[in-house]
């Protein structure tokens, strides 16, 4: 059941995340705006998320609330195909962003409780999240030429139903509530083991987000054809693939913290080729360390923060985690990279990155070895 969910979510986001900001040029929006827009989400995430995770978890609706929210951003996303005003898409795309930024934490959590004590299969469930975003992605960038770009917001209100649909034969999880939920939210954010982790997030979240906003539009610059510009969201899964399976081992095997460095590692050198490379099929070959990147980091990543959260603070703790590496670093990466993108062009705006996740290796460096509170609560 978690392979499914993730398959079909994945697959939904795949249609139409990566073409959005190509939609927006292609209806005459300019760069500098269309900065503007892909930072909207990422803002919205950094509000709607923590409160939506933290409604699941006060009021036990982990279920209900991933049902109605899929749902529910489906009307918006609609009108953001079929409006052309900047100022009238931007208002629909801040509705749209309520609704679709917690998303991916709600799918999370879910999966986690799902798995309750082997929460190290994680990746196994997760990779099919890979494969589905890959074959979306590059299925939408097949269809795009003789049916047009608008062909991704019907992959996406299809497969997002589906995806729904599986979300009701979840079973319903009767999950410990916390005893006290500002007094552990407290606790968590006074350990500084989660100050280190989230100040990681939010810097390669930032990173992430430049070459997720801007990479196709980048592709198309330099004359890519719309067939490789979707043949690359395919090749970015192709390495996620094995590092989920195996992520399990890997877990066994190294710490949370020491697999989140090498996914940030990766992730920096992945910027830096992209900074110096100019050739697209090279750009499309240097996407295969998205693969290592994300599934390291993200694998270990909500693994360590469910470790580091208080009993009955799960979903808040995966909340946090998607506000900050989607929102505050998705808000860096779009508005900030793609003011860069604007004014300095896209090798300057992927050498900042690199930087910043650097930046954010640091930090969690030194942080991940400060001892935890004593009086931390026993992790659920």
């Amino acid at each position: 059941m978690p392979s499914t969910i993730f398959f079909t979510y994945f697959a939904a986001v795949g249609s139409i995340v990566p073409f959005l900001n190509l939609i927006f040029q292609q209806k005459g929006i300019p760069l500098e705006q269309i900065s503007i827009l892909a930072a909207i989400p990422m803002g919205m995430g950094l509000i709607a998320t923590p409160i939506w995770a933290g409604l699941a978890d006060v009021f036990n609706l982990h279920k209900r609330l991933l049902l109605y929210l899929m749902v529910i951003s489906i009307p918006f996303l609609i009108l953001i195909a079929v409006l052309n005003s900047f100022a009238i898409i931007l208002f629909i795309v801040l509705l749209f962003a309520f609704c679709y930024s917690p998303l991916l934490t709600l799918v999370d959590n879910a999966v986690l409780l799902y798995l309750n004590e082997k929460r190290y299969l994680y990746g196994r469930s997760r990779l099919w999240g890979s494969i589905g975003w890959g074959l979306a992605g590059w299925l939408m960038g097949v269809l795009i030429k003789p049916f047009g770009v608008n062909i991704t917001f019907v992959g996406y209100i299809v497969l997002i139903l589906i995806c729904a649909y599986l979300s009701l034969q979840l079973p319903e999880l009767n999950r410990m509530p916390s005893t006290s939920y500002w007094r552990d939210m407290r606790i968590l954010s006074r350990d500084r083991r989660w100050f280190g982790f989230l100040s990681a997030a939010l810097f390669t979240g930032g990173g992430m987000a430049m070459v997720t906003a801007y990479f196709i539009i980048y592709l198309k610059e330099l004359g890519a054809s719309s067939s490789l510009q979707g043949l690359s969201i395919a090749v970015m899964v192709i390495l996620e693939l094995p590092f989920f399976f195996f992520s399990s081992q890997l877990l066994k095997r190294y710490s949370k913290p020491r697999l989140i460095q090498v996914g940030i590692i990766v992730l920096v050198i992945r910027l830096l080729f992209l900074s110096f490379l100019h050739n697209p099929v090279l750009l499309v070959v240097v996407q295969l360390l998205h693969g290592p990147y994300l599934s390291l980091f993200w694998t270990a990543g909500v693994n360590y923060a469910s470790e580091l959260a208080p009993r009955g603070l799960s979903a808040s703790a995966q909340g946090f985690l998607g506000a900050v590496f989607f929102g505050m670093g998705g808000i860096l990466g779009s508005f900030g990279g793609g003011m860069l993108y604007a004014r300095l062009g896209a090798s300057t705006m992927y050498f900042v990155g690199a930087v910043i996740g650097l930046i954010g290796l640091i930090i969690f460096s030194f942080w991940k070895k400060t001892p935890d509170l004593k009086n931390k609560t026993n992790s659920g």
